[in-house]
């Protein structure tokens, strides 16, 4: 007999995780969601190609015309054929989806099929608020930003929004080619005509190829929307699929007030584009007195609707030691990006390395987006 918990070390932030088989976590699920009560579980598997409409379209026409991709200047789908979606889907009584979630997988093995429907369901029961890993409700993210993690988020919303009363999250996929209809057009004439792209002056798709994108939508009893949030991202490996949809999550939830400092980047890249640059000492000022005043809306305060003492009160001190949390942290992403873990002594000396590191595994995936392109090329 499995353990019902388990403890592991997190690879990306070197966090010490107690976490919750799925097993475990069923028999909690089913009696909230029962089978007897009419709610069921569906299973839908297609392919990561099928999710990209405008790339499969213009392949269609290369192959309409007995093209190769290549003749017309398209990336192939080597890498894409072995590479499966499987959503999960909560249905009701009534047959309407009362929640989706979704994992991708390359599968290479018979053992990855399997593996990769056990992440779909685990996916759904978290997104119920069913969650396998015990988080910390907070965290402090680099220059001291305290964040609510979003799983600590979801029963506020689960309580504003609640299933049984017929709101919905439905989650939906398409390709940023799909949302370029006009662009599009002109590569599908290209195409029909046997020509590639820089043939007629357009740019090609290297660059879009498996860029995608994840929209959370919550539907009222009407079944109309209430809020939408999307997020785009280029899936170069298969946790990039749940990291994206968990990015249109977050950015759901977001919207409807359950953490919307994760729109603050949005909002200052947007000033920035006007020539406007916030005056950081009134930045200051104003997160000061957030972390004073529970009643300030940006206050770190909890959203489950009572009172909560704010957090980070007074900054953390970047002469203080070095704890074993975050040393892990460093070394784990040293360890993935392949360079020596720096001399740490303070907490200053975390946060100057994990930005060096990050700059690297930044530059990582960046490399790794341009060996795919020249590979498709």
């Amino acid at each position: 007999m499995t353990e019902k918990f388990i403890k592991f070390t997190d690879n990306d932030s070197g966090r010490q995780v107690t976490y919750e088989r799925y097993a475990a976590r069923l028999p909690a699920f089913l009696k909230e969601y029962g089978p007897k009560d009419g709610y069921r579980v569906e299973i839908e598997w297609t392919d990561l190609l099928a999710v990209q409409t405008g790339r499969v379209s213009l392949m269609r026409e290369a192959v309409i015309a007995s093209k190769k991709p290549s003749d017309v200047g398209l990336p192939g789908i080597q890498d894409d054929v072995d590479v499966l979606v499987c959503t999960a889907k909560l249905l009701d009584a009534q047959k309407r989806i009362v929640r989706n979630a979704s994992a991708a997988m390359s599968i290479r093995e018979k053992m990855d099929f399997r593996t990769l429907e056990t992440a779909a369901n685990q996916r759904l029961l978290a997104a119920l608020g069913f969650v396998g890993e015990a988080l910390d409700a907070q965290v402090t993210l680099e220059d001291d930003v305290i964040y609510k993690r979003y799983a600590a988020r979801i029963p506020a919303f689960l309580k504003a929004y609640p299933p049984k009363e017929g709101y919905c999250v439905v989650i939906s996929w398409t390709d940023l080619l799909s949302l370029q209809t006009g662009r599009l057009s002109l590569l599908r004439e290209a195409v029909i005509a046997g020509r590639k792209p820089s043939d007629v002056g357009l740019p090609g798709i290297e660059n879009d190829v498996n860029t995608l994108v994840c929209t959370a939508r919550v539907l009222d009893p009407q079944e109309q929307v209430v809020r939408s949030g999307s997020a785009t991202m280029q899936v170069l490996e298969f946790k990039d699929f749940e990291k994206l949809e968990t990015a249109a999550n977050q950015r759901l939830l977001a919207a409807l007030g359950f953490g919307g400092e994760v729109f603050d980047e949005d909002e200052n890249a947007d000033l920035a584009a006007q020539g406007r640059t916030p005056d950081a000492s009134s930045t200051a000022e104003s997160s000061a007195g957030a972390s004073a005043s529970p009643s300030a809306p940006s206050a770190p305060l909890s959203f489950e609707g009572s009172a909560s003492t704010p957090v980070g009160s007074e900054p953390p001190d970047d002469s203080a030691e070095v704890t074993a949390a975050e040393r892990r942290q460093i070394e784990n992403l040293a360890s993935r990006v392949g360079a020596s873990v720096p001399p740490l002594k303070t907490r200053s000396d975390v946060k100057q390395a994990r930005r060096q590191l990050s700059a690297l595994d930044r530059q990582r995936r960046t490399g790794a987006r341009t060996e795919q392109n020249a590979a498709t090329a």
